[in-house]
């Protein structure tokens, strides 16, 4: 795991101090395909309030990507994204 990513927490700032940042495994191909592509930029964390938080450094804001209750509902998240995330780069690199 990494130290360079900080969790933001608007409505808690104190929150994002104790956020652990945590390894995913078993994800779908879909979801892997995300999770792969956002590397470098996003990361998980769960935190003291039984939160999960994804950041993602590449956003402009200060706020969190993503945030729930559980990590199937993270990984359904991610899966949504698969087809905005590689449509969008298909579509660009063929001039469509």
């Amino acid at each position: 795991m990494s130290d360079r990513y900080t969790p933001t927490c608007g409505s808690n700032p104190s929150l994002a101090e104790t956020a652990t940042e945590i390894d995913i495994y078993g994800m779908g191909p879909r979801a892997q395909a995300v999770w792969d592509y956002l590397e470098g930029a996003a990361c998980l964390y769960w935190t003291t309030d039984n939160r999960f938080i994804c950041t993602d450094e590449a956003l402009d804001f200060d706020a969190p990507r993503w945030e729930g209750q559980s990590l199937a509902d993270f990984l359904k998240w991610l899966d949504g994204l698969y087809d905005e995330i590689f449509e969008e780069d298909y579509y660009a690199e063929n001039n469509l």
